[in-house]
């Protein structure tokens, strides 16, 4: 498999944190006040605490799925499958989803140790790990993973 390290999931990547500059004001029933980090992807903002991590994303983070959701994409048809062989490349559209499911396994896992137990990926297949903030997608190209970029909006379901 490949030797390349991915990022741990962060806070900046949900894009709801907020360092409070400026005066203290009141926000949604919550005073916010200067100096302090907020999470606003609950109904009310929410202060980090001193024993929460300060870059990565807390366990009470909202937004956060435990355990991650797992997508499997293959080509919708034949002719899909045939484009990707003669010309390559990675386009969502031509893709439909073939399994989901849950998994413990984290990014960097299924890097070094391959897809999961009891599933398999074909050639051009594309593999998701969601973690309910940045979900980040593997393609199968000759027996190794490889990090994509993956428009699962385009997908058909």
């Amino acid at each position: 498999m490949s030797s390349k390290n991915i990022r741990k999931t962060r806070c900046s990547d949900c894009g709801v944190l907020v360092h409070h500059t400026g005066q203290p004001q009141r926000v949604q029933g919550v005073v916010m006040h200067p100096g302090f980090r907020y999470c606003m992807g609950c109904d009310r903002p929410r202060c980090f605490r001193s024993g929460d991590p300060k870059i990565y994303v807390p366990k009470w983070c909202p937004k956060l799925l435990q355990p991650a959701a797992l997508r499997i994409y293959t080509f919708k048809n034949n002719i899909a499958w045939h484009i990707y062989c003669t010309v390559g490349g990675i386009f969502a559209y031509r893709y439909t989803v073939r399994y989901t499911g849950t998994t413990t396994e984290c990014a960097n896992d299924i890097l070094t140790k391959g897809v999961p137990s009891g599933q398999w990926l074909s050639d051009g297949e594309v593999l998701e790990l969601d973690d309910g903030i940045r979900p980040i997608f593997f393609y199968e190209k000759d027996g190794h993973l490889h990090v994509t970029d993956f428009d699962k909006h385009q997908v058909e379901e």
